[in-house]
């Protein structure tokens, strides 16, 4: 593993730490919602980043997770599927919670 990436992975497990911690807090509001979809979002592109750069790839410079996800290059389903599937259950996880505050989300439009 490069120097670089290995140092990224504590903040990828911070992030969903802190994003799991949300969901169990039991005085959640409409801020603890967006800040654990924000965590999540974070260890998704961290993750493809360190991805990239992994396989040589130079680190790009973007928040645009389906942009990133085309520049990794990566093709094995698995990987995908696991990344995704755990940000995406605590994603899901927070819409309910979200919804119990009552509030609306719009959805992302990634140009």
């Amino acid at each position: 593993m490069k120097k670089i990436t290995k140092k990224w992975l504590p903040y990828i497990e911070a992030d969903l730490n802190l994003a799991e911690a949300g969901l169990k807090g039991k005085r959640a509001n409409k801020w603890t919602c967006l800040l654990i979809i924000w965590h999540c979002q974070q260890a998704v592109e961290k993750s493809l980043k360190m991805y990239s750069i992994e396989n040589g790839k130079e680190l790009l410079l973007t928040h645009d997770l389906p942009r990133l996800l085309r520049y990794s290059d990566l093709k094995d389903e698995k990987i995908i599927a696991n990344l995704l599937l755990n940000s995406t259950n605590i994603m899901l996880s927070h819409v309910i919670l979200m919804h119990h505050c009552e509030l609306i989300i719009q959805p992302l439009v990634y140009k």
